[in-house]
């Protein structure tokens, strides 16, 4: 079935603004997201509804229609996938699995990404981000978090000791880098040359990467959440 893309009309004279359906364009089965790449474009990951289970991506070019449809076979339609702006493309993912795509928005290929794994283990994923040209999946100590009550005001006044590690994949030079941490976060990419931020109990945390072992230079205390992403320079 198409995927209903609604264009929201201002208010003109006696008319209240709202919102049409747009019956043209083209986009077809259920939307899994949209990611907007550095130069503007814009990619929707659709999961199939017709003939095969599966997923697809597809440009969207302006007035919101349906370019060319890609299918992209090796994705699992067992799983969730996300789909966020990474390089001059996208990333498709599945975060359960580790399961890494790059979309080429020039011609729509795709190509499996594959991120080396942590060098420490009992360690588990945590969480996938993209900051321009880098990939970074955090993995933490699962056994440290799974009893945590958010909601303790005496937990939030230090981080939790423990281990965190990165994997940072750069898509340009395909250099791949481990960054270990010595405590547990929720969340951490690149946000600058060398530069990592990590969020924990306490707020983010900034490190400089630059070296083998990684040197914390400061911490925004209480900044629990925060949209990482291609924002910081």
């Amino acid at each position: 079935s198409a995927y209903g893309i609604k264009e929201h009309l201002p208010a003109s004279g006696f008319t209240p603004s709202y919102s049409a359906q747009l019956s043209s364009n083209n986009l077809f089965g259920d939307l899994a997201g949209i990611a907007t790449t550095q130069s503007g474009e814009s990619v929707a990951l659709l999961k199939d509804t017709e003939g095969a289970a599966g997923y697809s991506t597809q440009k969207i070019s302006a007035g919101l229609a349906g370019g060319a449809r890609v299918r992209l076979g090796a994705l699992d339609p067992d799983y969730t996938y996300e789909i966020r702006a990474f390089g001059a493309g996208v990333l498709v993912y599945d975060n359960s699995r580790a399961d890494y795509f790059y979309i080429n928005p020039s011609n729509m290929s795709w190509s499996r990404i594959q991120p080396e794994s942590p060098r420490t283990t009992g360690l588990t994923l945590v969480e996938t981000r993209t900051y321009k040209d880098d990939l970074a999946i955090l993995y933490t100590d699962a056994s440290v978090t799974e009893n945590l009550d958010p909601e303790n005001d005496k937990a939030s006044a230090i981080e939790l000791a423990g281990t965190s590690e990165v994997v940072i994949y750069n898509h340009n030079s395909k250099k791949q880098t481990h960054v270990v941490l010595p405590n547990v976060y929720s969340s951490a990419t690149t946000c600058g040359q060398q530069r990592l931020c990590a969020i924990g109990l306490t707020g983010m945390t900034v490190y400089d990467t630059s070296e083998t072992k990684p040197k914390k230079l400061y911490t925004i205390a209480h900044l629990l959440h925060a949209n990482l992403s291609n924002t910081i320079d």
